[in-house]
């Protein structure tokens, strides 16, 4: 990909320092603020005593984000990602403000979803700035800051929410990070403006290039569909969840509102994986999926199956903070192409995770854990940034918003469905013989890992992609 005139002037106008400092102020309050109220939830619901609606907390979320990404992904468009930027910034301000002074439960919840519009808002139009404002030499570079502010909450988040938690009160978990917000958005400020004008000045610019034919451009996502998925998820985690008669119909919806939905919010030729961005809007769904889920249920069998303390098996994932962050460092020195970093990302995160399972089975000693950890973080690291680069790259100027919103929702959704099927089947196998826990996790991970294997096969079909 060859770097224009215009990547150049936007490059020297408003990247630099300070854009990258706001992005990952920005980034850092949005993923202290997960693992934040991960710890303090039980808290919440406890003082509130609505425990039964526990699990709403975070599938609320998860469902106003998903919808939020496409209609995201479609004002970034039309409109450019300054004004996305700012609304997100400011929805996701007044969630933490409802949740914070919640009285009730359902208050509480609602808050929740408001975050969710927020971070979902935020997360698109941050990948169409990173496309627009940095040139195609600088964006791995900043990939490593931005992979960096994601994952440094692992280090201190869950620490300082305990202790906000019981020093004061859960309400201050939601209050600790508006600061932050608004830090990141006074740096960002004049900045997001002048990316704005320049936007405009652009279009205004005559050009001695052939206009863009609207039939190469596929078409906007449409909003109908990303309010079906957004349906579909808390419907079939629901459904699996509490297993009876009625949930055959409710997780018959739930497939239905996905075989309508998703096909309109991916790019031509996911479902069966044609080269190029479709494989690798896939291969970041199924990296998502595997992470996250394994992440959640290598905690558990550390507290079940080794009875150790939630402390100390937090700190055996610690690990995967280091790991990440080393990941999003090595792509971008090594001088490879796009699709082989990807692929070798997918290696280690299914050699890692595959780890995790043999130890389950094996009920080896636990440190072990640690060290499979960090080769599954590490791989992590080197593709969850290689996905996202390579959809800037592969991506017309006019489609940056509309791809980016599918990388986002593509991950969103596989993590939230493995999530809920795994957790399903959990369940499922605590019915046999809930002491025996090797029968429980052995199983579970070796699932998770057979999605991780799949990533490795789907990032095969991505192509030839520049570094």
């Amino acid at each position: 990909m060859t770097t224009t005139t215009t990547e150049r002037r936007r490059t020297t106008s408003v990247s630099g320092p300070r854009l990258t400092l706001g992005l990952c102020i920005g980034i850092t309050a949005v993923a202290f603020e997960a693992l934040a109220v991960a710890t303090a939830m039980p808290r919440a619901a406890e003082d509130l005593g609505a425990k039964e609606w526990y699990a709403w907390a975070f599938s609320t979320f998860q469902a106003a984000m998903l919808f939020a990404t496409v209609a995201s992904g479609r004002l970034c468009d039309r409109l450019g990602p300054s004004r996305p930027m700012a609304l997100g910034f400011l929805v996701f301000l007044v969630g933490l403000l409802v949740a914070g002074v919640a009285p009730v439960m359902p208050v509480l919840i609602i808050g929740r979803g408001v975050q969710g519009l927020g971070a979902g808002l935020f997360s698109v139009s941050l990948y169409v700035i990173l496309a627009q404002a940095y040139t195609a030499a600088e964006r791995p570079k900043v990939f490593t800051w931005i992979s960096t502010a994601w994952v440094l909450p692992g280090f201190i988040g869950p620490a300082v929410a305990g202790w906000l938690t019981e020093r004061l009160s859960w309400h201050w978990v939601f209050f600790s990070v508006i600061p932050f917000l608004i830090l990141a958005a006074a740096l960002l400020g004049p900045l997001l403006i002048k990316l704005e004008r320049l936007r405009v000045a652009e279009l205004a610019r005559p050009t001695d290039e052939a206009p863009d034919d609207p039939n190469d451009e596929a078409p906007p996502a449409p909003i109908w569909a990303a309010g079906a998925l957004a349906v579909a998820v808390p419907v079939l985690q629901f459904a699996v969840q509490r297993p009876a008669w009625w949930s055959v119909p409710l997780a018959v919806l739930g497939l239905a509102l996905l075989v309508v939905g998703l096909p309109r919010v991916m790019p031509h030729g996911f479902f069966r994986f044609a080269r190029g961005l479709a494989p690798v809007i896939g291969v970041r769904g199924l990296i998502g999926g595997t992470f996250f889920t394994a992440e959640a249920f290598t905690v558990l069998m550390l507290t079940d199956l080794y009875a150790l303390p939630p402390s100390v098996a937090g700190l055996m994932l610690t690990v995967g903070t280091i790991g990440w962050t080393t990941g999003s460092f090595i792509q971008a020195r090594w001088h490879l192409r796009r699709d082989q970093l990807m692929t070798l990302g997918t290696i280690g995160l299914a050699t890692g995770v595959t780890g995790v399972a043999l130890i389950a089975w094996l009920h080896a000693p636990y440190p072990l854990v640690a060290l499979v950890w960090a080769i599954a973080a590490l791989g992590m690291g080197t593709a969850f940034s290689s996905t996202s680069l390579a959809v800037m790259t592969l991506s017309a100027p006019r489609e940056q918003g509309r791809n980016a919103s599918s990388l986002q929702l593509g991950e969103a959704l596989t993590a939230s469905l493995t999530s809920a099927l795994v957790g399903g089947l959990y369940a499922f196998l605590l019915r046999g013989d809930p002491a025996d826990h090797t029968a429980v996790f052995g199983p579970l991970l070796t699932t998770v890992a057979v999605l991780g294997v799949l990533s490795v096969v789907v990032s095969r079909r991505v192509g030839p992609v520049a570094h």
